[in-house]
C-alpha cells in the first residue's frame, strides 16, 4: 500500500544553511590543509599559501577545515537564514 504525502502549498522551500569561516591569523602556520580538504574550495590559497576565505556561500559547514586544523585557527559559525535575519533585524 501506498501512502501520499501531502504538501502544504503554503510551506516554503527550505532555504540553503548558510555559514561563517573565520580564520584567526595569529595561530594559523599557513600549512595549506585547510584549502587542501575543502570538498566546495571555500578556502583558497593566498600569497605566501595563507588560506584565504575564497567564496562564504560556497561553505557546507562540514567542518573538515576547522576539525583538521593543527593550530585551531578556523572556526565555521552557522549564518542566519534570510528570514532569521530579517527577525533580527526588525526586533
Amino acid at each position: 500500500m501506498t501512502e501520499e504525502i501531502e504538501k502544504n502549498p503554503q510551506e516554503k522551500p527550505s532555504e540553503k544553511k548558510r555559514f561563517q569561516i573565520q580564520i584567526n591569523r595569529g595561530y594559523c602556520k599557513s600549512c595549506g590543509i585547510c584549502y587542501w580538504v575543502c570538498p566546495t574550495h571555500a578556502i583558497g590559497k593566498g600569497k605566501l599559501q595563507e588560506p584565504i576565505v575564497a567564496s562564504m556561500d560556497a561553505c557546507i559547514g562540514c567542518g573538515q577545515c576547522e576539525r583538521l586544523c593543527p593550530d585551531f585557527a578556523i572556526n565555521i559559525t552557522a549564518r542566519p537564514t534570510t528570514d532569521e535575519e530579517k527577525v533580527i533585524l526588525n526586533g
